[in-house]
């Protein structure tokens, strides 16, 4: 095969979401953040992206804060579209937080650097911003905190939805700017659902003490995508000892969240996004979780991935 025919699939694989199995509008997908997890490097994004391949996963998602992606290939698009076709595999969202400063960062320039991001997710054939952060969390008041994270994402998410076709979402974290079920309403409640939507994680609601279906009926109409994670409140994990807090995400079926009701939920509103799978860190290899969430997802849930 040469370049051009390498290139004319890419172009394929990337223009948009294919139908999904009968039954099932949204397709399945996994994120590359067990891998980078594992090992912080851009080459480890392109371990996850050959691992899910050879798994049947056809969209897979990274953290750009340790793959760097919007950086590395801002100006070799073209190389990065095609290695990603030699495994048939697509970016449909990108994972980008806002600096720990940015509400006291000049917003022109703020701005300006993440419609760079903007502009790669655009170029790789993506449809989502998904943005989370601040990251690392300010120690300052939430309040004004939200509001200014607000204000940025009203202006992020006209612009990118005008000049490059996207569409951008809020993805609340456990340990992040939105402290709960609150929160997240404060922030939803100043952003305009024309230009900005939700990007939900069933672990990081799990871990906030969210009822994930109550979040998710709210919010329905503003889901463009989401996070299939599951959660362990009683896991130990190494900052167990000194933080004296258990809890982590698991491999899909190890915790307690409800996947067999989200699914349901998302068949009947006939969401149309992703249910991207994710695990971070890993519980053993990149590669056995993987292989674990893919067996749940076919076997337990009856979803077809692809």
């Amino acid at each position: 095969m040469d370049r051009r025919q390498l290139l004319k699939g890419a172009a394929a694989l990337l223009a948009g979401p294919a139908v999904a199995a009968e039954g099932q509008p949204f397709r399945v997908g996994h994120a590359t953040t067990t891998h980078l997890h594992y090992e912080k490097t851009t080459a480890s994004f392109w371990k996850g992206v050959e691992d899910l391949s050879a798994l049947g996963f056809r969209g897979t998602e990274a953290d750009d804060m340790i793959a760097h992606l919007s950086d590395v290939y801002a100006n070799r698009v073209a190389e990065f579209r095609e290695r990603m076709a030699k495994h048939s595999m697509t970016l449909p969202a990108l994972y980008h937080t806002v600096p720990e400063d940015f509400a006291a960062r000049d917003r022109k320039t703020l701005i300006a650097s993440l419609m760079k991001v903007g502009k790669f997710i655009h170029d790789v054939g993506g449809g989502i911003f998904n943005l989370s952060g601040p990251d690392p969390v300010p120690k300052s008041d939430r309040a004004p905190q939200i509001r200014a994270l607000a204000e940025v994402a009203n202006e992020l998410g006209k612009r990118l939805r005008e000049e490059y076709g996207l569409r951008a979402g809020y993805h609340p974290e456990g340990d992040g700017l939105l402290r709960g079920r609150e929160d997240i309403s404060r922030l939803m409640d100043l952003t305009r659902p024309e230009v900005f939507s939700f990007c939900p994680d069933t672990g990081h609601l799990t871990d906030l003490k969210c009822d994930v279906l109550e979040v998710f009926r709210t919010y329905r109409s503003r889901i463009i995508h989401m996070h299939a994670k599951d959660y362990d409140p009683n896991l130990v994990t190494p900052e167990t000892a000194t933080t004296g807090r258990k809890g982590g995400f698991v491999v899909l079926g190890h915790g307690v969240v409800n996947f067999p009701a989200v699914v349901e939920f998302l068949k009947k509103s006939d969401y149309r996004g992703w249910f991207m799978i994710e695990l971070d860190p890993p519980r053993s290899t990149p590669l056995q979780d993987s292989r674990g969430n893919l067996a749940y997802v076919t076997q337990k849930l009856k979803l077809t991935v692809g």
